[in-house]
């Protein structure tokens, strides 16, 4: 059944559920409210999984392409996908271990890919038609050394996972309340 719903806030019953699996978002969610809603709704033993699928600038025409685009906004293609929220998850008191994998995935991208995936970028749109052309022009001569004919190039990403399972002992523990009750002050 599809539910909307802020991650803060689930309407579901609480330990209802076996797992809980985020992809590209941890960043936008408010962690400390996120992570304790999502520890209230798993299951003793539930598992928490989040995934993040981020540019490999390690292979040398890779970075080259970087360059290239720099050249026209040295701010472009930084790399910045939000994976550094996680710190967050390792932090928190509901997911004691996590665990971290990290998997190296290729695609394949050819000619007309490539330059349709620069010219997509923020920093092309923003361009004249001449500075569009010279970059793209750019682009096209890259591709023409680093590929080998007819063999497309292999774009490399990092498919990064973290994985946790929940403990409640955080939520079932026992309060302490003083003999005198409590007093809140405004």
């Amino acid at each position: 059944m599809p539910l909307v719903a802020a991650a803060e806030a689930l309407p579901l019953a609480p330990c209802s559920y076996a797992g809980v699996l985020l992809a590209q978002n941890f960043h936008q969610l408010a962690p400390g409210l996120a992570l304790s809603e999502f520890a209230r709704v798993l299951r003793p033993g539930g598992r928490l999984g989040v995934t993040y699928t981020v540019r490999d600038d390690s292979v040398p025409w890779v970075k080259r392409l970087v360059a290239l685009v720099r050249e026209f906004d040295p701010q472009s293609m930084s790399g910045d996908y939000g994976a550094d929220s996680l710190q967050a998850l390792a932090d928190n008191a509901y997911f004691p271990s996590v665990e971290t994998h990290s998997f190296r995935r290729w695609v394949p991208i050819a000619r007309p890919g490539l330059l349709a995936m620069v010219e997509r970028t923020p920093v092309a749109q923003q361009l004249d038609d001449g500075a569009r052309t010279s970059l793209l022009a750019s682009v096209d001569a890259l591709y023409e050394n680093a590929a080998r004919a007819p063999e497309p190039l292999l774009l490399p990403y990092r498919v990064l996972c973290w994985r946790a399972a929940v403990d409640h002992t955080e939520l079932t523990a026992s309060l302490d309340l003083p003999d005198d009750g409590l007093q809140i002050r405004l």
